[in-house]
């Protein structure tokens, strides 16, 4: 498995590694969906700097999106960073933060976690 999620006190940080997939990026959400700490999560760190292929599709970040919308439904208050070098990588999370505008979820890309870690902080 190419993730690992850690829950912390107000959110959940998930540590991506090697190749990973689209379908391997919606099966993590659907497990943090699924998790009880969701309805008090606040926000999700995805840790992408150790990936070494980003298999993912627009199709799949579409879907991720929408996904995200949904679960808005049940927990408003959620924010989403992604700490990548990847430029494509950062393309793909400017798609997905177009795709959750209409939610109350806020998304932000990153170089670094101690940037995201920051953002994270504010209103969590």
């Amino acid at each position: 498995m190419p993730y690992v999620i850690e829950w912390e006190e107000r959110g959940v940080y998930c540590k991506f590694s090697g190749r990973v997939t689209g379908a391997e990026l919606i099966q993590c959400n659907k497990e943090i969906y699924g998790d009880h700490r969701f309805d008090g999560m606040r926000f999700q760190l995805f840790d992408m700097l150790s990936v070494t292929k980003l298999d993912v599709e627009v199709n799949d970040v579409r879907k991720v999106a929408a996904c995200d919308t949904g679960a808005a439904f049940t927990n408003p208050n959620v924010k989403c960073a992604l700490v990548t070098t990847d430029e494509n990588a950062h393309v793909l999370s400017n798609l997905y933060q177009q795709g959750i505008e209409k939610s109350p979820w806020e998304g932000q890309s990153f170089h670094r976690i101690s940037e995201a870690r920051e953002w994270l902080s504010c209103r969590t």
